[in-house]
């Protein structure tokens, strides 16, 4: 009796062991997509409690004012309270003819006057190489800028509401595409083309001057009061899937 009562709770041991051996997790999880950036990425902000850039975290990035970390569309995202921006490195400076921006926004409060996205131009004349994205009215949700060799700067307008274009409290996905080979730039809302334009022979993307948040340093010095998450900036115009 005592020899089947022992081999009985051996069985069970043994059972409870190999069902506890079937529920544990994978021992080589897949890699999370943020570290596994194609080569064409030359910037990648996760805004996970940090500023840094996981393509070239060596280079230093500057916060200046006063920002916090709040909720993002997943983990954390940064927010800026509409006197701070973010000074970046040489990263806009890897662009070429082809170039790819993604990026959540999310609006807390009613967007006011001209409000920079992102400010790749030396000065707020727009003149020479370099790119922004802002809104710059009720009436004018986003506005892309292209510089050009020339000297006389390109832009995409997108008119309608911008309370509609960011709901407040709601995260909306962003992206630019710009091709020389193709000629052409986009302009995506949540995967859908907004708006497109024909690039000129003669336009120059590298900049001298890379900041988020202010429209232009030596300007007049306008900022934005938004939240952002997972900025990333490609060498490369990416397709709508990727």
């Amino acid at each position: 009796m005592l020899k089947r009562m022992i081999v009985l709770l051996l069985s069970i041991n043994l059972l409870l062991t190999a069902c506890a051996t079937a529920l544990e997790e994978p021992s080589n999880p897949s890699v999370p997509s943020w570290q596994a950036l194609p080569v064409s990425a030359v910037l990648a902000l996760d805004f996970e409690n940090t500023t840094a850039d996981a393509v070239h975290p060596e280079e230093s990035l500057s916060l200046h004012g006063t920002s916090v970390f709040t909720e993002g569309v997943s983990g954390q995202a940064l927010g800026l309270d509409g006197s701070s921006y973010l000074e970046l490195s040489n990263a806009a400076q890897r662009l070429s003819g082809q170039m790819s921006l993604s990026c959540w926004v999310k609006s807390e409060a009613p967007l006011e006057g001209n409000q920079p996205l992102l400010w790749f131009f030396p000065d707020q004349q727009q003149a020479g190489p370099g790119w922004s994205l802002t809104s710059p009215n009720d009436q004018t949700p986003l506005e892309l800028t292209i510089g050009t060799t020339g000297g006389k700067p390109i832009k995409l307008f997108l008119s309608g509401s911008r309370s509609q274009f960011f709901p407040q409290g709601e995260w909306v996905h962003i992206a630019v595409v710009c091709d020389n080979q193709k000629g052409s730039a986009l302009l995506y809302r949540n995967g859908l083309i907004q708006g497109q334009l024909s690039l000129p022979e003669d336009m120059a993307l590298n900049p001298g001057e890379n900041v988020i948040g202010l429209l232009g340093r030596n300007g007049s010095g306008n900022h934005i009061r938004i939240c952002l998450d997972q900025l990333q900036l490609h060498n490369a115009a990416l397709t709508s899937s990727q």
